[in-house]
Formats: C-alpha cells, sequence, structure tokens
C-alpha cells in the first residue's frame, strides 16, 4: 500500500480528473445541442437531407472516449495506489 499522503494526492487527483470529465461531457452536450439546433433548422433539398444523419456517429464516439479515458485514470490510480508500495528501512523485517 501507498502512504497516507501519497494516497491522498492520487485520490484528489482522481477527483479533479473526474470534474473534468464530467464538465467536458456537459460542453459536449452543450455544443452537440448548438450545432443540432443550427442544421435542424434549414430548409434542406430532399437529395441532400438523407446525408444529414451522417455526423450523429459523432457524439457516441466523444461519449465513449471519454468514459475509456475515466477508465484509464481509475486504472492508473489503483495501480499507484495498490501495487506501487513505499518501503521505509526502519519498518523491514531484516534487524
Amino acid at each position: 500500500m501507498a502512504s497516507s499522503l501519497r494516497m491522498m494526492m492520487i485520490g484528489i487527483s482522481w477527483i479533479v480528473t473526474m470534474i473534468i470529465l464530467a464538465f467536458l461531457t456537459y460542453l459536449g452536450a452543450v455544443f452537440q445541442k448548438t450545432i443540432n439546433n443550427f442544421l435542424m433548422t434549414w430548409d434542406i433539398n430532399p437529395i441532400f437531407q438523407s446525408d444529414v444523419g451522417l455526423s450523429w456517429w459523432i457524439p457516441p464516439l466523444y461519449y465513449i472516449v471519454i468514459i475509456l479515458i475515466a477508465i484509464a485514470i481509475t486504472y492508473r490510480c489503483y495501480q499507484e495506489v495498490v501495487v506501487i508500495t513505499d518501503y521505509f528501512p526502519d519498518q523491514g523485517f531484516l534487524r
């Protein structure tokens, strides 16, 4: 296990990262709503209207990237806390 100070720093960095990712998710929703409101109010020729739906793959891809970043950050924090150990020379078994 890591030391208490290290675990506290890792926890704070994890919380800050998740807040930033939540804010980016909110911004993605705002931008997508604005783009949809702009594009969907036009009167489009029916020939070109079928091509408007091609932009619908962008939001799922954006949110999948955010979820993958959250999983990677969570795993990295787990590694720092559980896998990496702080050794102190005065607490060893060889005395």
